[in-house]
């Protein structure tokens, strides 16, 4: 297969809905790293970074929600990289995020609450995965809002 031609590299993959899984195993406990989920998960990430030189493996969230639950299954990603993955090639490299609630018109604590929300998104990857966020363009409307989360 030729998966990288000149000009047109492939950097990063971004895979939808493997946190469900991921989430899934952890709830499991020590079998989950068994399940078929898992074990197609860790065959599909290997043959991507040994495929394709320098490629950046991350799963994407995308659930939505004022509360950023996408938050809550980054500690599964974690989990999967710590418990499951045999080696570096099976890996994640990050989490991406992608949740569009920011309340443009929203009050100032309502847009600090969100902030610090999404905020924990990298303090729950830690050092063990890199963090993306997909900011929409509609944030640029909603004024200055001071946050230090």
């Amino acid at each position: 297969c030729i998966c990288n031609r000149a000009g047109r590299e492939i950097g990063t993959l971004l895979l939808y809905g493997i946190a469900q899984q991921t989430k899934a195993a952890l709830t499991a406990g020590g079998e989950g790293c068994g399940m078929d989920d898992i074990v197609y998960l860790r065959e599909t990430i290997r043959e991507g970074h040994t495929t394709v030189k320098g490629l950046q493996i991350f799963a994407l969230l995308s659930e939505g929600g004022d509360d950023v639950p996408e938050k809550d299954l980054v500690p599964s990603l974690v989990w999967y990289n710590t418990n499951c993955a045999q080696d570096i090639s099976e890996k994640l490299d990050g989490v991406a995020v992608n949740n569009e609630n920011f309340h443009k018109s929203g009050s100032q604590a309502e847009k600090v609450a969100y902030l610090s929300n999404l905020a924990m998104i990298a303090t729950n990857a830690g050092d063990e995965l890199k963090t993306h966020y997909s900011i929409g363009w509609h944030w640029f409307e909603g004024g200055d809002v001071s946050f230090n989360g």
